[in-house]
């Protein structure tokens, strides 16, 4: 394993790593954030942005209705919330000042 890869906390990867496992661009994984599709769940210290299985689900859900011929736009209509009953609605909403928790990391809501 990378040493970069090692100082993530357990459960989150990279951009890199999440791109390697899709099969999609960094690129891509960073136009979908900016389009409001998909955005990593936490951000480290350094400003690297973390993302976990969830995200990876999200990802799946997103290349999935791609490849059935929907537009993006149509996509973020579509996705099925991934969180706990109670945040469903709010599901896909950023705050604009984050919590950063003990461990150093930014997580979103």
């Amino acid at each position: 394993m990378p040493k970069n890869e090692r100082a993530l906390p357990d459960g989150f990867m990279t951009v890199g790593k999440l791109a390697e496992r899709m099969g999609v661009t960094v690129r891509t994984l960073q136009y979908y954030d900016r389009e409001g599709l998909l955005s990593p769940t936490a951000e480290s210290g350094g400003g690297r942005r973390l993302y976990t299985d969830k995200d990876m689900i999200q990802l799946h859900q997103i290349l999935s209705l791609k490849s059935l011929g929907f537009s993006l736009d149509d996509i973020k209509n579509r996705l099925a919330p991934l969180d706990t009953p109670g945040r469903a609605g709010s599901a896909g909403c950023r705050r604009a000042g984050e919590d950063r928790g003990a461990d150093g990391i930014t997580h979103g809501h």
